[in-house]
């Protein structure tokens, strides 16, 4: 009986894996994620498959969690800076959108290495201080089981988030 359900998952998971590259082939993604599907099925998918393939999602960087949360949660602001900056990556369908990517600075930090604070304070372009240097962020709770962990209250990105996409749109 072991035998038969390892097999079933194995054919499962190939058969999301294909789904998923077909469908990331079709958007030509930037942001991929990686998707966990029952025990033991991890993969990576494009930003927009994710919407479609998976309730929650993690986001991580240098092997932390920085925003977890139902897909509707992570996927809509106030988001952890990283995120903010994978999903201007993803592409747009309407051609009238004029979102501009957000480009991270900074030398790609070291896994070996991962800073004593953030681990994205290095390349975060709303970086506030020392205090992201030497203290770890907390944990911030949102609604429905969505967490960012960031120095910056959730109010404080939802307002700086929704500046810079006003900004991009007219400029």
């Amino acid at each position: 009986m072991r035998v038969e359900r390892e097999i079933v998952q194995e054919q499962a998971r190939r058969l999301l894996e294909e789904v998923a590259s077909e469908l990331a082939a079709a958007r030509q993604p930037v942001a991929t994620y990686r998707l966990q599907l029952h025990k033991g099925f991890p993969f990576e998918a494009a930003a927009g498959v994710v919407r479609y393939l998976a309730d929650h999602v993690a986001v991580m960087y240098l092997g932390a969690v920085v925003e977890l949360g139902p897909v509707a949660g992570v996927f809509a602001p106030p988001f952890h800076p990283y995120t903010e900056a994978l999903l201007s990556a993803v592409p747009v369908p309407d051609p009238d959108a004029q979102g501009a990517r957000i480009v991270l600075e900074g030398p790609l930090p070291s896994a070996t290495e991962i800073p004593r604070g953030c681990p994205f304070t290095g390349r975060c372009p709303r970086r506030i201080g020392a205090i992201c240097d030497d203290t770890p962020p907390p944990t911030r709770q949102l609604s429905n089981g969505h967490r960012i962990v960031c120095h910056i209250p959730a109010e404080e990105l939802a307002q700086l988030q929704s500046a810079s996409a006003l900004t991009r749109r007219s400029g």
